[in-house]
C-alpha cells in the first residue's frame, strides 16, 4: 500500500482540472465498483443508473486524477484504491487531495479565509467563473473532510447534499379534482375519447455546442421500462450527446439541477455536496 500511495503522488499533475461534481457522486461510485472485480477499462455501461452528465463527469474526473488514462484503461492505482477498505480508501484519498490540491492545503495550512481559497481556485487552477469555482472548492473540501485533512477555521463548513446532479426531476403533485378522485377523472376522459396529455419531462440534459448554444435532450420516459428498437435509440442519442461533451471536455448540464433539482448551496450559505464536473 505504502508503494502505490508514493505512486500515486509522483505523478504528473501537469494537467489536472479541479472536478466540481459532487464529491459524494464519486465515492459511491468507486464504492460501487468495489463489489466487484475491476475490468480492465471503465465505460458508461458500468454507470447505467447514472444521468448522462453524471457519466460524463465521472469519467473525466477519474481521467484527471490519473485513475484511468485517456484510453479510460484502468491503473494500478486505481484497483488498490477501488477494492481498499474504507480506512485504506480514506489514506488513498488523503495522498491525491494533498497531491493534487497543493496549493489550496498551503492556504488552509496559513488559515486563509475562504475568499483566498476562492482566489486560489481562481489564480492557481484557471477557474474563473463563480459558480464553477463554487463548486470545485465544495468538492475539495468535501474531499479533504473525508480524508480527515484537517483545514483552516475560516474555510466554509460542509454538510451532507440532499442529492446529485442527474437526479429525477420532481413535477408538483396535481391537486385532485371531483372529490379527490383523480383516477375516476382520467378514466372518464379516456372513456370519452379525450387525449390526456403524457406526463412532464422527467429528465433532462444539456451540452454545450463548440459554435454557441446549447442541445438539449428532455424525455419523459422511464429507460428502465425500455425494449428492443426503442431502448437501442434512447441510448445511441444519450451516448451521442456524452461522447461529443467528452471530447469537448465539456461541463453537462442537467435541467434537474438548474430548475427543481436540490440546492448546490446548504443553509446559510453552506456547501452541500451538490455541483457539477470537471473545469
Amino acid at each position: 500500500m505504502k508503494e502505490r500511495e508514493s505512486d500515486m503522488a509522483d505523478d504528473d499533475r501537469g494537467d489536472f482540472k479541479p472536478p466540481y461534481l459532487p464529491f459524494a457522486t464519486l465515492w459511491n461510485f468507486v464504492g460501487e465498483l468495489a463489489a466487484h472485480p475491476l475490468p480492465p477499462a471503465i465505460d458508461r455501461s458500468l454507470m447505467g443508473t447514472k444521468s448522462g452528465s453524471d457519466q460524463v463527469n465521472i469519467m473525466a474526473t477519474l481521467r484527471t486524477f490519473g485513475m484511468i488514462d485517456d484510453d479510460r484503461k484502468v491503473q494500478p492505482a486505481f484497483v488498490d484504491f477501488a477494492v481498499a477498505d474504507e480506512t485504506a480508501r480514506k489514506k488513498y484519498l488523503r495522498v491525491l487531495v494533498e497531491k493534487y490540491y497543493a496549493d489550496a492545503l498551503a492556504v488552509s495550512s496559513q488559515n486563509g479565509t475562504e475568499q483566498q481559497l476562492h482566489e486560489c481556485f481562481r489564480d492557481t487552477y484557471g477557474i474563473d467563473g463563480a459558480d464553477t469555482r463554487r463548486k470545485a472548492v465544495t468538492f475539495f473540501l468535501h474531499a479533504a473532510r473525508r480524508a480527515d485533512i484537517p483545514l483552516s477555521p475560516h474555510f466554509p463548513s460542509t454538510r451532507p447534499g440532499s442529492g446529485s446532479p442527474g437526479q429525477r426531476r420532481k413535477s408538483p403533485k396535481k391537486r385532485a379534482s371531483n372529490g379527490g378522485n383523480s383516477g375516476s377523472s382520467s378514466g372518464n376522459a379516456a372513456e370519452r375519447g379525450e387525449t390526456t396529455l403524457p406526463p412532464k419531462s422527467e429528465y433532462e440534459t444539456s451540452v454545450q455546442l463548440q459554435t454557441g448554444g446549447t442541445m438539449s435532450l428532455t424525455v419523459n420516459v422511464n429507460p428502465l421500462n425500455l425494449r428492443g428498437e426503442d431502448r437501442k435509440f434512447f441510448y445511441e442519442v444519450v451516448d451521442m450527446l456524452a461522447d461529443y461533451a467528452e471530447r469537448h471536455q465539456i461541463n453537462q448540464t442537467d435541467g434537474d439541477t438548474d430548475k427543481n433539482g436540490p440546492s448546490e448551496e446548504g443553509p446559510s450559505g453552506q456547501p452541500s455536496e451538490d455541483g457539477g464536473g470537471v473545469t
